[in-house]
């Protein structure tokens, strides 16, 4: 799961929009490495969070609630 401030209404916004193509890039490279199994393939579903520690939260435990896979 990736829980990100990403709103374009909030100043922190920018920050969760300006990490999230490193994150991406990580994705990418752990999943092309050699080292790790190829029956493994991570994947992230993105979230905003819009700063906020309640909407967070609850974004987590509904992404938890939802998810075929863990």
């Amino acid at each position: 799961a990736g829980l990100f401030p990403l709103s374009e209404d909030i100043p922190a916004g920018s920050v969760g929009r300006g990490v999230l193509p490193a994150v991406y890039l990580a994705l990418e490279h752990i999943n092309s490495d050699t080292r790790v199994p190829r029956k493994y393939t991570l994947h992230m579903a993105t979230n905003d969070t819009r700063c906020d520690m309640a909407v967070a939260t609850r974004t987590f435990f509904d992404m938890m609630a939802a998810s075929q896979t863990k």
